[in-house]
């Protein structure tokens, strides 16, 4: 038998065709086969890893995001609160001036209604301030609690302040009190509000940055009311040792503000109220009975 009579023999052939299918079988692309079923899953469990985390660190960035503009919203609003509050205190000062020199010329024979003088207690929103502590990003969470705390010692100095109102309107229109403990009523009003003025400037520093526009408000407030309010022909030489301390104690609270503007403006103001007749305070004062 000749080579090639092996080769074509039907047993060779079969044999050789069994071996053929078989290796085929085993290199041919196949998504079921054992082998490839496992490779297959695997890169799939990294493809789903790499797409678990493409989702987390968009979904860390977007709280980081809405954190930081939720701190931003937060203290804006409470930009606009402290300015609106810094030219309130200083206005208030002058009025409290005002009433102050009014009823000493009377002898304080006389005292504001209830009505005049709760005008100048403050109002403060507390309601928000703990929206400060609802942070999702520990990154800002130290940030939000020092906001916080500021902020709430600005409102306990306020809740202060008013109460230092109502006692000088209890005390005022009490005809039994003498007049050393009224007028130091008046000085601890004065001092409160000086203190008041200092922390809400140096917590708007502390939150916005020496650049802050609460630390210009007053300034600019001031230099518009001046264009208001007309230079008074009233001697104030005999009311200097009333309102030059105050004011000195003032300007050493909130260093920052042209003392001169400031006194022409409160001299014009208090000015107002003494002169007419028909001012806010005069029209709010009731005599003592005999």
């Amino acid at each position: 038998m000749t080579i090639k009579d092996t080769l074509l023999n039907e047993d060779h052939l079969i044999k050789i065709q069994e071996f053929t299918q078989k290796t085929a079988s085993n290199t041919a692309f196949s998504f079921w086969r054992e082998a490839d079923f496992w490779e297959y899953l695997a890169i799939f469990l990294s493809i789903l890893a790499i797409l678990l985390a493409v989702i987390t660190a968009v979904s860390q960035w977007k709280t980081e995001r809405n954190t930081r503009m939720s701190l931003s919203m937060k203290t804006q609003v409470y930009e606009s609160v402290f300015k609106s509050l810094l030219n309130d205190l200083y206005r208030i000062q002058c009025d409290v001036l005002s009433l102050q020199i009014i009823l000493m010329e009377e002898d304080f024979k006389s005292y504001p209604s209830q009505r005049y003088l709760r005008r100048m207690l403050i109002k403060f929103d507390e309601s928000n301030i703990d929206s400060f502590l609802v942070v999702f990003d520990n990154k800002y969470r130290n940030t939000a609690e020092e906001h916080y705390l500021k902020i709430l010692e600005i409102s306990r100095l306020i809740q202060d302040y008013n109460i230092d109102i109502e006692i000088l309107i209890e005390h005022l229109k009490d005809s039994s009190i003498d007049m050393n403990t009224k007028l130091l009523d008046f000085s601890i009003i004065y001092d409160i509000i000086g203190y008041l003025s200092h922390k809400i400037i140096k917590t708007a520093e502390f939150i916005y940055g020496n650049n802050s526009y609460v630390c210009s408000s007053l300034t600019n407030y001031i230099k518009r009311a001046l264009e208001f309010y007309q230079p008074s022909s009233i001697n104030h030489t005999k009311y200097e040792d009333i309102i030059a301390p105050v004011f000195s104690n003032y300007f050493k609270h909130i260093d920052m503000i042209s003392t001169e503007d400031a006194i022409s403006l409160a001299y014009r103001l208090i000015s107002c109220e003494i002169e007419d007749v028909d001012s806010g305070i005069k029209r709010n004062l009731i005599k003592f009975k005999s």
